[in-house]
């Protein structure tokens, strides 16, 4: 089953937020993180993007990225700048780059993974964006908590210049457009 289009461009959090309950209870089940997911973004330079992330975050790494298979172990296994490792990415030899970081949210510390790949028809690039579950259910206020890591995804929307936003589950089952998802994502952009 397809989700509803949503034809307020934005949805503010009073309207997320009781579509999101479901997702805090799988959280407490188990499951490891809730996804932010951008089908498109039409950004062509990453540098601008990759910076403002890095400035502001406690930690961060490009660790992890998926290689080509033109690239061998050694080059795999070697630490790179930020420069290098978007450029491998333009490139093709990083066909999934990996960049993880933890940002503080007004005192609401978030670890964030941001795993990009050129979109199947090539252009633009798709970003997959996984928080982990630990600030949102060891916090005090799990509301307040859900809205700042919220606010830490659309802003990553807005850094990728991307075509629209979900919400949704640990799942494979990904939003293909911005009108063609499945039912269990909230489309709170676009």
């Amino acid at each position: 089953m397809r989700g509803t289009i949503i034809r307020k461009m934005d949805m503010d959090f009073e309207q997320i937020w009781p579509q999101f309950q479901d997702l805090i209870d799988e959280l407490y089940s188990g499951m490891c993180f809730f996804e932010g997911y951008i089908p498109n973004t039409q950004v062509n330079d990453l540098t601008f993007p990759f910076a403002e992330l890095t400035n502001s975050s406690l930690s961060h790494t490009y660790e992890f990225s998926t290689w080509s298979n033109e690239t061998t172990k050694a080059e795999w296994e070697k630490t790179y700048s930020p420069a290098e490792y978007l450029e491998f990415f333009r490139t093709g030899k990083i066909l999934m780059l990996h960049f993880n970081y933890e940002r503080n949210i007004d005192g609401l510390s978030v670890k964030m993974k941001l795993i990009l790949w050129h979109a199947h028809d090539g252009n633009g690039k798709t970003v997959e964006i996984i928080c982990d579950r630990n600030a949102i259910i060891n916090s005090k206020n799990i509301k307040l908590s859900v809205k700042k890591a919220i606010a830490e995804i659309r802003r990553i929307m807005y850094l990728f210049d991307g075509n629209a936003l979900f919400i949704g589950p640990d799942t494979l089952d990904y939003p293909e457009s911005p009108n063609d998802y499945p039912s269990l994502w909230i489309k709170i952009n676009g």
